[in-house]
């Protein structure tokens, strides 16, 4: 897997979770920093970020995404092309899901850059 092979070179991280039944799992200090959903035709990039650090539009902008429509009908949202939302976990994490389809590059620079400043903001 591409995701993986980038994941463990840029970064050091504990061994990755590969038991889990529905992600793979790249913990830091005991908790998952990154989760990877594999979907039929696309990734599901969960990562666990200091609260307020990103927003939804700029990394958007930044990833060449569009914006997850939590609105949008069911249908609507399988037809979108890749998106990235932030959503507020507590005082301290939000969360960012990126839904990587076949038009998302997880080689591009502007990926591997979002990935490290994530990593940087992961709430110890």
């Amino acid at each position: 897997m591409l995701l993986d092979q980038i994941v463990q070179e840029e970064f050091e991280i504990e061994v990755p979770r590969w038991g889990q039944k529905y992600y793979v799992a790249y913990p830091v200090n005991n908790y998952n920093w990154l989760c990877v959903h594999t979907k039929p035709r696309f990734l599901v990039i969960d990562l666990l970020v200091k609260a307020g650090v990103f927003k939804t539009d700029d990394l958007a902008k930044r990833l060449g995404v569009e914006k997850f429509d939590t609105d949008e009908t069911f249908a609507e949202k399988l037809g979108m092309p890749s998106t990235v939302f932030v959503k507020n976990r507590n005082q301290k994490s939000d969360r960012i899901r990126l839904r990587a389809k076949e038009d998302f590059d997880v080689r591009s620079q502007s990926f591997i850059d979002f990935m490290r400043d994530a990593f940087k903001s992961f709430p110890k």
